[in-house]
């Protein structure tokens, strides 16, 4: 087996992990920190036993020191055939390399708009309501009766602070309940089919207008404000308010309210499709024969990262960015700073973008992302954790 290459390798080969490293099967990139040693091996230990392929980790301490910057390449994970052959080796990992952070885009659309409403020349407020910038007009059938659907008056009442709050009154969840809705950035052919009801033809790729054209006529399960329910329908709404006041794109408004205040960084926009991968983007391994039919090219069948499940260019305010693990601790130490919006402890307390609590720890903020074939985590401690080594730290 080469292990420089990534191909086949036999697990049964190695005793466990530190074997598989010393025979080059699992590849360690960047600097090593012998303080966090039990922390590393812990990654590398799950990673072998979880078959997982690639990995980046990044640490900042509270005082802004990159105390951790590695690579974790496992070149016998990924998924499997059925003669235990692996369908895809492991593609070589670099601290610089840039993987799809899922919702954690949600934190970094959160953060721009309430930056935007904090800048001198916007009138942007987080009150403002979703109808006085995107008319929420429905364009299709979602209740199947043959004719266009009637908007919910109570979309009226929908504000900003709604949609980065999740709350602005449609569930998103898979049930039985007749007001309860699947998600509308995931839901391509049932938006085909709601379009075709009324005689509106749409070809794949749909379009971020489509969905809200499908959206608009959803049905709330509740009256705006009042509970939560976490759907990536609000995140792409605020994607496009966001587009609209600042009266550019969504990637260049955020690179100028977000990025342009970080020291350094990489992020960019994620593509659905492998053929338009960034070049250090990793492959990314699901089930071996997990197809689907595909949401971007009629007629075929795609891998479910690449086209299968999602159309990632239409989710990038709710999940679509790319980004280093260097990348996410910079913009949540430089967000836990204040350099970012005024009060980002106000923010994490109304579980604007940025959760409270997160993973139940008293005062940790950030967020999770998972798409199929990807998970990212993004964790920041409270500058008044218990543990003095990781106050403030991302």
């Amino acid at each position: 087996m080469e292990g420089d290459t990534g191909a086949v390798c036999d697990e049964d080969d190695f005793s466990d992990v530190s074997a598989a490293i010393a025979a080059g099967a699992f590849a360690v990139a960047g600097e090593r920190v012998e303080a966090l040693h039990d922390f590393e091996t812990a990654i590398q230990e799950y990673m072998w036993a979880e078959r997982i392929p690639n990995a980046g980790v990044a640490f900042v301490a509270g005082d802004g020191r990159l105390v951790l910057r590695q690579s974790y390449t496992n070149h016998c994970g990924g998924e499997r055939d059925d003669s235990g052959a692996l369908v895809h080796a492991a593609e070589m990992g670099t601290p610089e390399t840039r993987y799809r952070i899922g919702s954690i885009s949600k934190v970094i659309t959160a953060t721009a708009i309430v930056a935007q409403s904090e800048a001198s020349d916007s009138a942007l407020s987080l009150d403002d309501r979703l109808i006085d910038f995107i008319a929420m007009e429905p364009a299709a059938d979602v209740d199947e009766d043959g004719v266009i659907d009637t908007r919910d008056p109570r979309v009226e009442e929908i504000t900003l602070d709604h949609l980065l709050r999740h709350r602005p009154g449609w569930n998103c969840r898979k049930s039985s309940e007749p007001d309860d809705v699947d998600e509308p950035t995931k839901s391509d052919f049932a938006i085909q089919d709601a379009y075709a009801r009324v005689g509106t033809a749409l070809s794949l790729p749909i379009s971020v207008n489509d969905i809200i054209g499908y959206g608009s006529g959803l049905p709330l399960a509740t009256d705006p404000g009042t509970e939560k329910s976490y759907c990536g329908f609000s995140y792409t709404l605020l994607g496009e308010v966001l587009s609209l006041t600042t009266g550019r794109s969504v990637t260049d408004a955020v690179d100028d309210l977000v990025f342009s205040k970080l020291d350094e960084n990489t992020f960019v926009q994620g593509h659905t499709l492998r053929s338009e991968a960034q070049p250090d983007e990793p492959w990314y391994h699901y089930h071996s024969d997990a197809t689907a039919e595909s949401v971007m090219v009629e007629g075929t069948l795609a891998a479910m990262p690449y086209g299968g499940a999602f159309n990632l260019e239409n989710r990038l305010s709710a999940g679509g960015w790319l980004a280093s693990g260097l990348d996410l601790v910079r913009l949540g130490w430089a967000f836990m700073r204040g350099d970012l919006v005024s009060d980002p402890a106000g923010l994490v307390d109304r579980n604007v973008g940025w959760a409270k609590d997160l993973r139940r720890r008293e005062g940790a903020t950030g967020h999770t992302g998972s798409l199929e074939g990807s998970h990212s985590i993004l964790f920041c401690y409270a500058a008044d954790d218990p543990v003095p080594a990781v106050a403030g730290a991302c």
